[in-house]
């Protein structure tokens, strides 16, 4: 262990080790696996009963999360009752609890009912779809995290009687809240009482999120530990026995868990604070850590998938490490103290927080000593007062507004943001080895500057990666539409060709983000179809653009070769008029490690037979045109090209049926190797050392 932390039961004293492994490590399979082996290593030379244990919660987590999900009965009518409702967003939904199944349900209405009524709901249950791209967000297994069976995009919702249930009382609450406070103040209200945040606007999430304090309003220990501090002294102050203060407690803590319907953070909070009580009335001899540990090894056994949910692994990251980091915080001014929890719990969230947004505040550590003092005594306890106390809510409105306005200014003026993503895997290993070996070297207060020095390289290698990495690479993305990026090593040269369409999720700009990307040598559109062009204002956002090249300022680059770095393009000059923007497309050759590609846009059979009778097309890998639309890729066209390979950029959702038969059957004769996006997801190939290697996202 890094740090010895005191405990009656030594063995239990190590489980630390393993659930952290889990929580930061988690969301990489290959990682996981890894990792956990690490540190069943590790752990076998301190007890063979902690490798035993450890053991034991490896062989019943891990291989669950390779497990399918169980079938969902297929039919279009289901009854449940509702356990949460979100009506505040564009598309209100909810969450509805069957007889043998949990949904996601949208529909307009969703808004107009509470939690704990019955209803009647007539849609077909729909899944989500693996991640399109490399390291990209996976909904699926999110869902399955928060029991989540399927969605339902419903025809029509009714209710219908039901009887009593655990939820009424978050329902009973929510009417409550709807009731008495204006909009203003009844989402800090359900954030703290209900644990429900999903009210706050877009604008402000994207704030509080920018500054770095959007956990603030995750109900979590600090919450939690608040309420059980008031509800316990209260519960002394009525009952003359210390037994029936804590009983009253345990009662009042399971309430709250099914009020605010098992959110990670409370869940977790919940339950450590049930068991220290245990802990304490039954003279188990547990430490902190021994009980936090317990209480993640159980939610692990019981949902393995919560080591990919946002929430627990945050969670039990920051109370862990904090946890860990107590003697750090010894003998230190109130001041030091709030600094030193605050960087710690910066420095921990890190690598999850950039895996996210890929920009970090460093601001972010002063702004959370800042707020965290605001919540504690002004916004925290206020929002339980005036819960019980409606009339003083418009005292509280102007603690809000005071609030509000100063994430505003904050957000204008009190930003410093630098873009960094940390890559799963080795390198977010090796940060959290480096970060330990700081902390170490700070509470042993040895070799501080050396450690500081060898993180902060580490993060500066990070950042100037791409400027260190010896491979090329072509990325095929899964976007809707076409989108490629065409990257030499040593970060020589970045190109990429046409953007998708338009995407709220920014899934392409993150994509490039999370390669540490910050510029483009050129941007390519080869039409004006927003396919092909839509997302090129995010990319315009987030990226240096050196120079942008479309089918109607081609001229000037044209009929020639250009070289960046090792890659060199040509640029076919349009042969022949054609009327149609697809047939103007911008047709180009690329040459990068000796192969050629031929990148074709959506060019169909007229500019198909005028092409190849002007200029040689011979390529080693082609860009099927148009998405392997039957109105292109000819025999004729196919037989110039030559080529041994195809991309074919067709998503699996396009409403268009992608790629045609009778394309692929063309395809095959030619005895072509086709990847497709709608069945690969992105698709990648990388040189190095004189070899092509090749993965996908599916």
């Amino acid at each position: 262990m890094i740090l010895k932390v005191s405990s009656r039961f030594r063995h239990t004293g190590h489980l630390w080790a393993f659930p952290l492994a889990l929580s930061l490590f988690g969301v990489e399979h290959p990682v996981l696996l890894a990792v956990a082996l690490f540190f069943l290593v590790r752990l076998f030379f301190y007890d063979r009963a902690v490798f035993l244990l450890a053991f034991l919660l490896v062989a019943a987590t891990v291989p669950r999360l390779w497990l399918p999900p169980e079938p969902v009965i297929e039919n279009d009518t289901h009854e449940g009752i509702v356990v949460r409702v979100e009506a505040e967003r564009e598309h209100p939904r909810l969450r509805l609890s069957t007889e043998d199944d949990n949904f996601l349900v949208y529909h307009e209405r969703a808004g107009d009912v509470l939690p704990g009524d019955g209803l009647h709901v007539r849609g077909s249950v729909e899944f989500p779809d693996p991640p399109d791209f490399f390291g990209g967000f996976d909904y699926a297994s999110h869902l399955r995290a928060e029991g989540i069976d399927g969605i339902i995009y419903a025809d029509r919702i009714e209710e219908r009687q039901t009887g009593p249930n655990p939820y009424r009382l978050r329902g009973i609450v929510s009417a409550y809240v709807g009731r008495h406070f204006t909009p203003e103040t009844r989402v800090y209200v359900e954030t703290f009482v209900l644990a429900d945040r999903s009210a706050f606007s877009d604008e402000f999430k994207e704030m509080v999120a920018a500054l770095g304090v959007m956990h603030l309003f995750a109900v979590s220990g600090l919450h939690v530990s608040f309420l059980a501090l008031v509800f316990h002294k209260g519960a002394q102050k009525i009952f003359a026995s210390a037994i029936a203060a804590d009983t009253t407690l345990v009662l009042f803590l399971l309430v709250f868990m099914f009020l605010t319907a098992f959110p990670p953070s409370v869940l977790r909070a919940a339950s450590a604070a049930i068991l220290l009580v245990l802990n304490r009335r039954l003279r188990l001899g547990f430490s902190a850590l021994d009980i936090l540990c317990l209480v993640g090894a159980g939610i692990l056994l019981a949902n393995p998938f919560q080591i990919r949910h946002t929430g627990f692994i945050l969670t039990f990251a920051v109370s862990l490490s904090l946890v860990l980091s107590r003697p750090l915080f010894a003998k230190k001014s109130l001041f030091t103290q709030g600094f030193l929890v605050s960087s710690v719990a910066f420095s921990t969230t890190l690598p999850i927080i950039l895996a996210m947004r890929f920009e970090v505040n460093l601001t972010g550590i002063f702004l959370n000593i800042l707020y965290v003092w605001f919540l504690t005594v002004l916004l925290l306890p206020g929002s339980y007062i005036v819960f019980l106390a409606p009339f003083l809510a418009p005292i509280y409105a102007h603690v809000v507004a005071f609030f509000e306005t100063s994430i505003e200014q904050f957000h204008r003026f009190g930003r410093l943001m630098v873009p960094l993503h940390i890559p799963a895997g080795i390198a977010v290993f090796m940060y959290y080895t480096l970060f330990w070996f700081l902390q170490k070297g700070l509470v042993e207060r040895r070799g501080r500057l050396l450690r500081a020095g060898i993180l902060s390289l580490f993060l500066t290698t990070v950042f100037f990666s791409p400027h260190l990495t010896p491979f090329k690479e072509v990325t095929m993305f899964s976007v809707h539409g076409d989108a490629f990026l065409i990257r030499d090593a040593f970060n020589r040269c970045n190109i990429l060709i046409d953007t998708g369409l338009p995407d709220d999720n920014l899934s392409l700009v993150n994509a490039m983000r999370r390669k540490n990307l910050r510029r483009l040598d050129y941007v390519i559109i080869t039409h004006e179809h927003a396919d092909h062009y839509g997302a090129y204002p995010d990319v315009a956002r987030f990226f240096r653009i050196e120079e942008t090249i479309t089918n109607a300022n081609q001229e000037p680059f044209e009929d020639k070769n250009i070289h960046c770095g090792d890659i060199v393009f040509f640029i076919y000059p349009l042969e022949a008029e054609h009327p149609g923007e697809n047939d103007r497309s911008l047709v180009m050759r690329l040459l990068l490690e000796d192969e050629v590609y031929l990148f074709t846009g959506d060019i169909e059979h007229p500019r198909e037979r005028t092409i190849i009778d002007a200029y040689d097309l011979s390529a080693d890998i082609l860009k099927v045109p148009h998405h392997g639309s039957s109105t292109s890729s000819t025999i004729p066209f196919l037989e110039a090209v030559g080529a041994s390979e195809a991309l074919i950029p067709a998503h699996r959702n396009n409403r268009f049926g992608f790629p045609a038969a009778d394309v692929l059957e063309r395809l095959r004769a030619m005895d072509l190797d086709v990847h497709r996006v709608d069945l690969e997801g992105s698709v990648r190939f990388r040189y190095l050392f004189g070899f092509r290697f090749k993965w996908s996202a599916y």
